[in-house]
C-alpha cells in the first residue's frame, strides 16, 4: 500500500441508507418480477427517483432491461442510467 493510496479509496454512497428506504428498495425489486407490466414499470420508476439510494437495485433493473415490455425495459434502462451516474458522480 502506497502513501497516497487512502486518496484511491471510494467510499460506497449507498452505504449507510435508512433502513426504511432499504426495505422499500427491495419491496420495488420484487415489484419488478410482477406478472402486470404497468407495476413492473412503475417499480422501475420509482427506483430511478431514490437514485443513489436505489444502488441494491442494478441487478433487477438490468434483468428488467430485457423485459417483454418495451415500456418496461426503457423505464428501466432509464432507472438504471440514473442509478450509476449518481453512484458514479458520489464517487468522484
Amino acid at each position: 500500500m502506497g502513501l497516497f493510496d487512502f486518496l484511491k479509496k471510494k467510499t460506497d454512497p449507498a452505504a449507510g441508507v435508512d433502513p426504511q428506504v432499504a426495505r422499500r428498495v427491495e419491496e420495488l425489486i420484487t415489484r419488478l418480477k410482477d406478472s402486470a407490466p404497468r407495476v413492473r414499470m412503475e417499480a422501475a420508476e420509482e427506483l430511478r427517483k431514490l437514485g443513489v439510494k436505489a444502488a441494491a437495485a442494478q441487478v433487477a433493473l438490468e434483468e428488467a432491461t430485457c423485459d417483454e415490455d418495451n415500456e418496461v425495459c426503457t423505464v428501466a434502462a432509464e432507472a438504471l442510467s440514473t442509478i450509476r451516474r449518481a453512484l458514479d458522480a458520489a464517487a468522484r
